[in-house]
């Protein structure tokens, strides 16, 4: 809708990840990596997460800066309880 180009990280829009990382885990530091190899490639602006799927991606502070961040109050669908909004720094 908004013409905005998108980076998917779990095959909603597109599965160019989805291949890479087959089998691992969710969270493990193995697909971290992968997933991280692959933002270094695509170079989005931003990255909008539930951290707790990609704790040791996050934590590498040399490519993302938290800018915001939003709680969800009795969460049942969602895959965590705090999405977060990094501003990608390459």
């Amino acid at each position: 809708i908004s013409e905005r180009p998108l980076v998917d990280l779990v095959g909603l829009v597109n599965s160019e990840l989805l291949e890479k990382v087959k089998g691992l885990r969710i969270p493990s530091a193995e697909r971290d990596q992968l997933t991280l190899n692959y933002l270094l490639e695509k170079k989005p602006a931003y990255l909008i997460i539930f951290p707790n799927w990609y704790p040791s991606l996050v934590m590498d502070e040399r490519y993302f800066m938290p800018v915001y961040s939003a709680t969800l109050y009795d969460n049942i669908i969602c895959a965590g309880d705090q999405m977060v909004v990094y501003k990608c720094l390459w």
